[in-house]
């Protein structure tokens, strides 16, 4: 399933992020998004990805009051949002989340 565009501009801090088996992974800290004004990439598939060919990004905070470790999920990987929270399409397995427990480098171009 992929999320339109219309829903991704809903997400905002505080929602609920769980995974696909609905179990509450933490809260949305930060959304990074391209500016506006920047141009889609006409070979980089549609999506979210700009002229640069990055994601843009959820930052989560996991953990008792959000003092644990932070996430850092492609929006790519957003099933669906329901209401005040967002669903990722994969399971809660530290295995799968290992993949956005590091801060994307390209995260300084973002807004």
């Amino acid at each position: 399933m992929v999320v339109h565009e219309h829903y991704l501009g809903r997400i905002q801090s505080g929602m609920d992020v769980c995974d696909s088996r609905g179990s509450r992974l933490g809260s949305v800290a930060r959304v990074y998004r391209y500016d506006s004004n920047d141009e889609p990439d006409e070979h980089a598939g549609g999506g979210t990805a700009t002229a640069v060919g990055y994601d843009e990004v959820l930052e989560v905070k996991t953990g008792m009051l959000g003092l644990g470790k932070r996430l850092y999920v492609p929006f790519s990987s957003i099933q669906e949002i329901v209401s005040d929270s967002v669903f990722l399409s994969i399971g809660g397995f530290d295995s799968e989340l290992d993949q956005f427990k590091h801060r994307p480098e390209y995260l300084d171009k973002l807004h």
